[in-house]
């Protein structure tokens, strides 16, 4: 097995499982006293994702889950379809009045970040930005608002958050749009539903858009 470390380095070798772990997502908010961080590790096969745990110390929560087998908390199944507060066929926009999340790359917007913040809030969305990547993406699975962006995807960071969502119902995009854990470049969306996950996307890519014109 291959390990790569958010602080250990390391790198993944074709052929190999590798384990990708993140001791302390949210380092920004552990510095500065606000109690908002994670533990993350998964385990790739393949270049897939297929056992995923991360832990919010704070509140002491834990969240696994396995390639085909779930994502659990507490002892409980994860199932996003069995929670209150999905997208019904009436709903003409499925992000209205909506909880969105998302987080800056380092410490600054990341290009098109800001279009879509200005159209989530003419959608009346409430807009989160927490400063843990892990937590935002994986928050989804708990029922932590229904969709998340985060501009600049890292395997260390997310892979873990990915696969619980997947696991527990809902739906991971790539910048382009497609089903993927891992993303090959660019940023990655976790949505409670593939039609919130079809919306934000759509917003997502036009103030991508946006950022490029005005560039």
């Amino acid at each position: 097995h291959v390990l790569v470390g958010e602080e250990y380095g390391g790198e993944a070798v074709p052929g190999r499982p590798c384990w990708y772990l993140d001791p302390v997502d949210g380092t920004a908010n552990l510095a500065n006293g606000v109690p908002w961080t994670s533990f993350s590790l998964a385990l790739v096969v393949d270049g897939e994702p297929v056992v995923g745990v991360v832990a919010d110390p704070w509140r002491g929560t834990l969240v696994e889950a396995a390639a085909g087998e779930g994502a659990w908390s507490a002892g409980a199944r994860l199932d996003l379809a069995a929670e209150p507060g999905g997208v019904h066929a009436l709903d003409a926009d499925p992000l209205r009045g909506r909880m969105v999340s998302t987080e800056l790359a380092g410490h600054a917007p990341w290009p098109g970040m800001l279009p879509l913040l200005d159209a989530l809030a003419e959608r009346w969305c409430t807009l989160r930005i927490m400063g843990s990547g892990t937590l935002t993406v994986a928050g989804i699975a708990l029922g932590h608002g229904v969709g998340a962006v985060i501009g600049r995807f890292g395997p260390v960071d997310h892979l873990a958050a990915t696969l619980i969502v997947r696991e527990a119902g809902g739906v991971v995009l790539d910048a382009d749009g497609e089903d993927t854990l891992f993303p090959a470049t660019g940023g990655v969306l976790a949505a409670r539903d593939r039609p919130t996950a079809l919306a934000l996307h759509a917003l997502w890519r036009a103030g991508i858009a946006d950022a490029a014109t005005a560039a």
